[in-house]
């Protein structure tokens, strides 16, 4: 580790809880009436035994919060998957669940966002070159 940076795992920022449809190929996802209807109006349908979107973005919003409280005036770097993290730009652009698929972030992209106590910027999304912080 060249520069000594300790990664902590935190489940608040785990992948969302497919239930039944957890390991099953899109090819077979795509065949389920259930899925069309979750993929159209996420806000208000859910995997069968599964997370809704709002239970998504509210764990990961509270972790982001914890972190941020733990570590104000630190960069803090958070790596998880791509709809945990498109509920959670969502959030802070005040953007409808429905429309998080708006989001673009493809893999190992960086998405920049400053918090403090009274102001929330958004200074990047799906950015894929280098950044320097």
């Amino acid at each position: 580790m060249p520069h000594k940076i300790k990664a902590v795992i935190d489940h608040g920022l785990a992948e969302t809880k497919f239930g039944e449809w957890e390991g099953m190929a899109f090819s077979e996802l795509n065949k389920r009436t259930e899925w069309q209807y979750f993929n159209r109006l996420r806000s208000w349908n859910q995997p069968p035994n599964g997370e809704l979107m709002i239970e998504i973005q509210n764990r990961m919003v509270a972790t982001l919060r914890r972190l941020w409280q733990a570590h104000m005036n630190s960069v803090v770097a958070i790596v998880s998957h791509a709809d945990p993290l498109r509920l959670a730009l969502a959030y802070f652009l005040g953007t409808s669940l429905d429309h998080m698929q708006r989001i673009r972030l493809d893999p190992a992209s960086v998405s920049i966002v400053q918090l403090d106590e009274s102001w929330i910027e958004i200074m990047a999304i799906n950015r894929c070159e280098s950044i320097a912080l």
